[in-house]
């Protein structure tokens, strides 16, 4: 994967993730659990599907319980949706247009760092900050949206933060401050990935708290 003339953080980080003579890979299907806040924290398991700048279906089941909640979160076709049942049954979460859509694409943005492979795909534009700061413009459906990626000396990634229209805390939608901070990483289906992830809205807020906590465990990529 040729690197030359990105920034020095991205350059460390494909360097890293991405195997010598390996082509760019376009789509990665990632396993993952973990826990997730839904008035409490709930274990779940996750297989999300990612396909660079183009969407994603993330497929879960949480525990309330006994019962299982069961469902989706999806970006495709310039539409997101949320769909999520009680036992597969009682509906939960039903949500879709502009302003679920228009923060999916976001979050389509972010996960960048699932598909490094993805990374000098045609809708990703970099730009340098500092030996530590890389800005990726992503395009998504003809929308761009910055993405600041951190990576350490060796190469592993920090954190990702977006800027994305999102409505966390019931006050209406908004851009808010998205970042998924990530520890470690290990090899999977022939890449890097980050092996933990804790993301919420926010975060640098005071009293914010992550809504997310997950690890992931497999992944493959085509």
């Amino acid at each position: 994967m040729p690197t030359d003339g990105l920034p020095a953080p991205v350059r460390r980080w494909l360097a890293r993730a991405v195997p010598a003579g390996a082509s760019t890979s376009s789509t990665a299907v990632v396993a993952m659990s973990g826990r997730i806040r839904v008035g409490a924290w709930r274990p779940f398991e996750a297989r999300q599907v990612i396909a660079a700048g183009t969407g994603y279906v993330w497929a879960a089941v949480a525990r309330f319980g006994r019962l299982p909640v069961l469902g989706y979160d999806r970006y495709s076709d310039g539409t997101g949706e949320m769909r999520w049942r009680l036992a597969g049954v009682v509906p939960v979460v039903t949500a879709r247009g502009s302003d679920v859509g228009r923060s999916a694409a976001g979050r389509l943005a972010g996960e960048i760092v699932l598909n490094p492979g993805a990374a000098l795909s045609p809708s990703v534009r970099w730009e340098p900050v500092d030996d530590a700061h890389a800005l990726a413009q992503v395009t998504v459906d003809g929308v761009e949206h910055v993405v600041t990626i951190e990576v350490d000396a060796v190469g592993t990634v920090r954190s990702a933060r977006v800027p994305r229209w999102g409505d966390p805390d019931g006050t209406g939608f908004a851009v808010h401050d998205f970042v998924a901070r990530c520890t470690g990483d290990r090899m999977l289906g022939g890449y890097r990935v980050p092996a933990r992830v804790v993301a919420g809205w926010d975060l640098d807020a005071p009293g914010a708290e992550p809504f997310i906590e997950l690890e992931v465990d497999a992944a493959t990529f085509r």
